[in-house]
């Protein structure tokens, strides 16, 4: 209840203000970085460390069934490897999904995956731009070992009246952005699936022969809403909401299994922006984020039920201050965490086991942090931040002390120096810490891992990263770079297979064991930006591996997200002012599993031999997506395109996740068991077809 409450609070803020305001401020801001920063005009990571994606980027990259995903154009870049069918995931230099963290504006998001992975939850039609660090990120970034993802909404203030409206086979979606009065403007942005009447019975109808196939119903929904309220020539209030929420139904053909799953996140913030005298600019954000996840699975004469969920609440408040060749940011960030990291409840055979509790985790987080851009000359430049964090671990929120405190300090130091106009080098350097882990229990793409927080047991994770890369430029539109980075982590987890102990005080950090890991690759990127044919070519080859005592006799295996190989080949080709091309195709090394290499029965008991961690791939990912556009005559002042689309031209399975199916009798003579690995694909070829219509 109480979480409504805020965003009940924020909404009413905007009715208790009034003045009048002539700029506005969150621009003047971005803008007075870029100056400080950028020393020269150039598309490929400008800002020290970072690429960015604005939304003109984003349009280009090749639509998937009518949707131009920011999240899926952000994984078209080296280092980030594809999760896969069914998953949004990020994968950054050989960590998993939970060490990336993604903001929508300046809020973290705990899951960003919609339909299989084809969308995420951030509506394209509602962004600006999308940003990520994958090293030496500045000091305000902080609690999470792999990369930083900004994901930015169109927030300035609008004078006029906008509108788009996109339907297609797959969702439809409407968006409005309008004013109210001189000084308040309001976005309002939806999205509807109604695949349950469109492509499943399509993709049943494909794939009716498949045995391991069965049927699937899956839609969701989201909603974005946005106010900006500018209070005076120096200050703006900015409001922002996003609820979304999937379902998901799958049954087996081949083994009866059924599952059901849902999940949904919810996130509000509002931001105040003020700018005073002597080029000081203040910001405060306040802000909830929650995410909630169901699982149901019925085997038979065996149901379980699991549940899991996260909420934040936090504070973020930062002073910028230009100084001569300095842009100096200095804030403090405290934060709430509630976690109920897992609820299950069984039945079999008609019992009804005891409903389990995982004890609630509750932590209060306080970051404090300094970030120097400085430029030492036209020919070097540097980004030095100092961030330290301390973490308090309570449990229950009614218990009277906390009972585990930790602190750490997470320097970045990001260095670049121009060799020539269009060649520079850039070194980066930094140790993070991450207190909240996201535990991969699954070895499949589906969304059931789970948060918990750093503890009496678990204490935060560490990874310590270093990169080099150098990057050329052309002015004909050419552009490309080589990266290599290592980077080495420790305090690692990873789910040893089962949960023990009953009552609602079992301990799920002795659930789990830990050790250490190592990445490292190289990335390739090469660039075409001018011209009526636009593109890029990405090749990134890296290795993620994992040491722990108590798996795989103590020896090194690959983590289960080790893809080494990962191609990303992307063009866009425009014909005429009415018709353009885009097309994008993917190959990357499949997912590691554990394989079983023996199943036999010993007096009555079934006895199971499995190999090395780890050791076994599923087959590799490839797919190739098309896109067409058609602009069509205006209406009046409406713009019409039409797009046509087709995912995975050529239909091939790629595999959602694996399983072994058993067959054979347990009594009589000759008792025996037989077990098959099966592959579970639900995406063949889809076509798509999307009208659009905005103002």
């Amino acid at each position: 209840m109480h979480k409504y409450l805020l965003i009940y609070i924020m909404v009413t803020a905007f009715s208790l203000q009034s003045g009048i305001a002539q700029v506005v401020i969150a621009d003047s801001i971005k803008n007075l970085e870029e100056i400080i920063i950028i020393k020269e005009k150039r598309s490929l990571n400008s800002k020290s460390g970072a690429a960015k994606l604005t939304r003109s980027d984003i349009l280009l990259i090749p639509s998937l069934l009518g949707s131009n995903d920011p999240l899926k154009a952000l994984q078209t870049l080296p280092g980030i490897i594809n999760g896969g069918d069914g998953n949004a995931g990020l994968y950054v230099r050989g960590g998993d999904p939970g060490q990336s963290q993604i903001s929508y504006n300046g809020i973290t998001v705990y899951n960003p995956n919609h339909l299989f992975g084809l969308y995420s939850i951030f509506n394209p039609n509602n962004i600006s731009s999308i940003s990520i660090y994958k090293s030496a990120p500045p000091a305000w970034y902080g609690g999470r070992l792999s990369a930083f993802v900004d994901v930015e909404s169109n927030q300035a203030h609008n004078d006029s009246f906008r509108l788009n409206v996109d339907a297609g086979l797959l969702l439809s979606s409407a968006g409005v952005k309008l004013p109210v009065g001189k000084n308040t403007s309001i976005d309002l942005h939806f999205r509807k699936s109604y695949m349950n009447y469109t492509v499943w019975p399509l993709v049943s109808a494909i794939m009716k022969n498949e045995d391991a196939y069965g049927k699937i119903k899956y839609d969701f929904y989201d909603v974005n809403i946005g106010v900006t309220r500018r209070l005076n020539k120096n200050s703006n209030l900015i409001f922002s909401l996003y609820s979304g929420k999937d379902k998901l139904a799958l049954n087996l053909s081949d083994s009866g299994n059924q599952h059901a799953m849902q999940w949904a996140n919810l996130l509000a913030g509002l931001k105040w922006e003020h700018k005073f005298k002597n080029q000081y600019t203040f910001s405060s954000n306040v802000y909830y984020t929650g995410y909630r996840f169901k699982f149901g699975v019925d085997l038979g004469d065996i149901s379980a039920r699991i549940t899991n969920r996260i909420e934040s609440r936090g504070i973020e408040n930062k002073l910028t201050k230009r100084w001569n060749h300095h842009l100096i940011h200095a804030g403090v960030h405290l934060k709430l965490h509630e976690i109920l990291p897992y609820n299950a409840l069984s039945d079999f055979d008609g019992e009804t086991t005891p409903q389990r509790h995982i004890v609630k985790q509750n932590a209060r987080e306080a970051n404090f942090y300094i970030n120097d851009a400085v430029s030492f000359s036209q020919k070097w430049f540097a980004n030095i931040g100092l961030r330290y964090s301390r973490f308090a671990y309570k449990g229950d929120y009614k218990a009277d002390k906390f009972h585990k405190k930790f602190d750490w300090f997470e320097p970045s130091v990001s260095v670049r120096y121009s060799i020539r106009d269009d060649l520079f080098l850039r070194m980066g350097a930094n140790i993070n810490y991450q207190a909240l882990q996201l535990i991969p229990v699954s070895t499949n793409a589906l969304p059931i891992d789970f948060w918990i927080s750093a503890n009496n047991l678990a204490k935060p994770s560490t990874a310590k990263q270093v990169s080099v890369g150098l990057y050329k430029t052309h002015p004909n539109g050419y552009e490309g770079y080589v990266d290599v980075f290592y980077k080495d982590m420790s305090r690692l987890m990873e789910y040893n297979g089962y949960f023990s102990g009953t009552g609602n005080n079992a301990n799920v950090t002795e659930q789990f064991y830990y050790g250490n890991g190592k990445g490292y690759g190289v990335e390739w990127l090469f660039k075409k930006t001018k011209g009526n044919l636009t593109g890029s070519v990405s090749y990134t080859f890296s290795k993620s591996k994992r040491l722990f005592k108590e798996i795989n006799d103590g020896k090194t295996f690959p983590f289960k997200y080790d893809r080494p190989n990962q191609l990303v080949i992307t063009g866009h080709y425009k014909f005429s002012d009415k018709w353009s091309m885009s097309a994008l195709f993917t190959y990357c090394d499949g997912s590691t599993y554990t394989p079983e290499i023996a199943r036999y029965m010993i007096r009555d008991n079934i006895v199971t031999e499995y190999g090395n961690y780890n050791s076994s791939r599923i087959e590799a990912y490839h797919r190739l997506d098309i896109s067409a556009t058609r602009t069509l005559r205006s209406w009046g002042r409406f713009r019409q395109e039409l797009n046509f689309s087709v995912f995975n031209v050529y239909n091939h399975k790629n595999v959602l996740y694996n399983y072994y199916k058993y067959t054979g009798k347990l009594s009589g003579s000759g008792p025996f068991v037989k077990s098959e690995l099966k592959n579970m694909a639900v995406l063949p070829i889809i076509p798509g077809i999307v009208y659009k219509l905005s103002l």
